[in-house]
This record gives structure tokens, sequence and C-alpha cells, in this order.
């Protein structure tokens, strides 16, 4: 894990970048950008959004997605 850096966050362009291990990042066309977390669960592809980047440091993102494998 561990394709992004926080300065590549902060300055990303609209869009859907992976970090690896079912973690993302997407920035919309106004700025605004979001962590979440794809899985599968009873062989549907879900979403776990685990909040905006303006809150949510990428660190903390990592953290959450690791602990939302378990």
């Amino acid at each position: 894990m561990g394709k992004l850096t926080a300065a590549f966050v902060k300055n990303a362009k609209p869009g859907k970048y992976g970090d690896g291990e079912g973690l993302y990042l997407e920035v919309k066309p106004n700025g605004r950008g979001r962590f979440f977390f794809i899985y599968q669960h009873a062989k549907k592809r879900r979403e776990l959004g685990l909040g905006p980047t303006s809150i949510v440091p990428l660190a903390n993102a990592r953290e959450h997605a690791s602990a939302a494998k378990l």
C-alpha cells in the first residue's frame, strides 16, 4: 500500500486514484476530494466512505481502510 502521497492528495486533479489494497481517492471537478474503500461482500462490490480530504489525512484513511479489511 502507499502509491499516493500527501502532496499528491493536496494537489490532485479531478479523477479517481488508487492507493492500493482497496483505498481510493476521488477528486470532483469542484476540487473537493474524498477517500473511500472498495470491498466485496456477498459477491457484490461495495464502497465504504472514509471521509473528505479536507478532514481526513491520507495516513488516517490508510488506517481506516486497513481496519475495514478485518
